[in-house]
């Protein structure tokens, strides 16, 4: 999790380094990310997915702009 969670942070980071121009205008976005952890005792992706976007989700709630990590409890 630790390697996933440093890579997302990178393309984090260079999603908001960006910085288009159109017609004089310079625009810029942003990005929420989150990170679930595969665990053994997933019945599906759609819990691992679910994960992830409560993670998602949770970063716009915080502030946006960032990256968390939601572990299944007792993981």
């Amino acid at each position: 999790m630790e390697r996933a969670e440093a890579l997302a942070e990178q393309i984090r980071a260079g999603i908001e380094a960006l910085v288009v121009e159109h017609e004089g205008e310079h625009y810029s976005v942003t990005a929420s990310i989150g990170l679930a952890q595969i665990n053994p005792t997933d019945t599906s992706t759609k819990a691992i997915m679910a994960r992830a976007d409560e993670g998602s989700y949770l970063a716009k709630g915080r502030g946006r702009h960032q990256v968390v990590v939601v572990l299944v409890s007792g993981a």
